[in-house]
């Protein structure tokens, strides 16, 4: 009999939950629905602010759950999208126009939570209760004066060379979902990026926390659990994912 993989779950803040969806489409409901099922990655995403922040801040990081890995080869290529207009959205297109035409500087970090990394997760996507989430935890810079977390799974030093308004990408003008209390619809960019380092990490959790990943499933902050079968080590990576 296979054992389901067990997912161990973290306190996902009330705030989280008060997206609701108004005039909802029959496909995305379902949609909505069969993705919530499914695990997705957790990261932060790191830069640099093209214009200091409140206080002085001069980075900025941003939660995601829209990560993936699309491409190896001929090079290495992730993607990822943001809400716009959006600071990350912002420092992320003032990094590119300053550093064109170089395609080999890197602009974003992206970090790979780890399972005793829930509460930055938190910190880095309520900019309303944590105006500076870098204050009170441990990071360091890349030689390149990217912010990296310490304790997390890996860290990649990335440049975005493609980027695209999810709205252009289809026949719809806007989206339909809309934050509880605003009148604005919520808009989203897809941006591709290539790595161009793997970082080294300090570890800093307990056990094997470190080495666990942080999953977003169901709303809820989880970690995996047990593999389903014995041959997990010896089979191949699925044809479509950017995987070696």
């Amino acid at each position: 009999m296979i054992n389901r993989a067990r997912l161990h779950h973290a306190l996902t803040p009330r705030s989280f939950l008060n997206i609701r969806s108004l005039h909802i489409d029959p496909l995305q409901h379902s949609l909505r629905n069969l993705l919530r099922q499914t695990a997705q990655p957790v990261v932060v995403v790191t830069s640099i602010l093209s214009k200091d922040g409140p206080e002085g801040i001069k980075y900025h990081g941003a939660t995601l759950s829209s990560f993936a890995s699309i491409s190896m080869h001929p090079s290495p290529l992730v993607t990822f999208s943001l809400r716009i207009p959006s600071r990350m959205a912002t420092s992320i297109h003032d990094s590119g126009k300053a550093q064109e035409p170089s395609l080999e500087q890197p602009n974003v970090m992206i970090n790979l939570l780890s399972a005793s990394q829930a509460s930055h997760a938190v910190r880095f996507s309520r900019a309303d209760l944590y105006p500076n989430p870098f204050e009170g935890i441990d990071w360091t810079l890349s030689k390149d004066g990217l912010p990296v977390l310490n304790g997390s799974l890996g860290a990649l030093s990335c440049r975005v060379i493609a980027s695209s308004p999810l709205d252009a990408l289809t026949d719809e003008s806007s989206s339909t979902e809309l934050v509880v209390g605003t009148t604005a619809a919520l808009k989203s960019e897809l941006y591709i990026a290539k790595v161009l380092g793997v970082e080294e990490i300090k570890h800093i959790g307990e056990g094997n926390e470190d080495t666990l990943p942080l999953v977003y499933h169901h709303r809820r902050y989880c970690t995996i659990g047990q593999f389903v079968d014995d041959y997990s080590s010896s089979m191949p990576p699925p044809a479509s994912r950017g995987t070696p």
